[in-house]
Formats: C-alpha cells, structure tokens, sequence
C-alpha cells in the first residue's frame, strides 16, 4: 500500500474522505436529474447558507426550512436543499451532528448540540456502500480506500456511484473479495 490509510480506517466512514477528497451526498435526496443541475442546486443551496452570517440554531432551523413546508420534499434536481460545499471542498449537511468531523471549526462551528437533521430527513440511513464497508475487515477497508485512491470520481460520481452501489460492487470485482 502506497499510504497507510489505518488512522483513516478507524475514524472514519466512507461517506467524506477528504484525504482523497471525496465527498458523498448520496443520501442526500433522490431521483437526481442530472450534473448539471445538481451543481447548480450546490451553488444555490450554499449561496443561502453562507448569508448566514453569525450562525444559531435558529438560524440554521429558518435555513433548513425555507425550501418546503413538507420536510420530505426536495428541489427539482432530486437533492436535498440543505446540501452545501465548504470552502475546503467537502460537500456536505451543515445541519449534520458531525459536521466538524470534515469541516473545520473555523469555516463552521456548529453550535447546536442536536442533529438539526432530525424529522428532516432518514438520519439512519445507510446505503449499500455504506452497508458493505461496515462488513468489511479493517485490512479490507484500507484496500478499498487505497483502491478509491487509484480513481478519478468527483464528487458527483461518487455520490451517484455510492447511492447505487455501483463502485463498491466495482472493487468487490476487481478483488474478488468475499466479506467476512
């Protein structure tokens, strides 16, 4: 292995790596159109966020609320309208508990001690990627790490590529890998 992703195997989930710079918001809607319009939903949905100026709890409530009354609707790309880009790259839920796991606090500090995602979304969701690297061995997780590492996804087609399954059934064939 060229890198040793152990540290990252055991802190992680393979939803955002930044060390490959791979952000995952699969979960983060359905039906999606099209890149096109899901890059225009990101520009706007983090133009919103960032006219928050001294972030609160109710402040991020108004931002998550504006789109629809109806917590389950999402914006004509098929993503959720919450769904933002950091200025250090990651694509990521600004409402999401563990924020400053991938987000520094100096670009954002989530203040609330809730998961403002709660009633908003599946916050227990997982999909099949997800679902498969939880299975696999820690040897496993740091080949398949290694192995995205080789790829060249944005995050667009590894958001897809995730919420389908389509990359970790890719590796599973390419290793010939059984999991344990």
């Amino acid at each position: 292995m060229s890198k040793d992703y152990n540290k990252w195997v055991n802190t992680h989930i393979i939803c955002q790596i930044p060390e490959l710079k791979l952000s995952c918001w699969g979960c983060c809607g359905r039906d999606f159109t099209n890149k096109e319009d899901i890059e225009k939903q990101i520009k706007i949905n983090t133009f919103e966020f960032k006219k928050i100026l001294v972030p609160s709890s109710p402040r991020l409530l108004v931002f998550r609320d504006r789109f629809s009354d109806n917590c389950w609707d999402v914006s004509k790309s098929g993503l959720c309208s919450n769904l933002v880009k950091f200025d250090n790259g990651v694509h990521a839920c600004p409402l999401h508990k563990d924020i400053n796991k991938i987000v520094p606090k100096s670009e954002f500090l989530q203040i609330s001690k809730k998961d403002l995602r709660c009633d908003q979304c599946d916050v227990n969701y997982k999909c099949e990627t997800a679902i498969w690297f939880d299975l696999f061995s820690k040897s496993q997780k740091q080949e398949y790490i290694e192995w995205l590492s080789k790829q060249s996804f944005d995050h667009y087609e590894y958001s897809i590529g995730n919420v389908e399954g389509k990359i970790i059934r890719k590796f599973l064939d390419e290793t010939g890998y059984k999991v344990e």
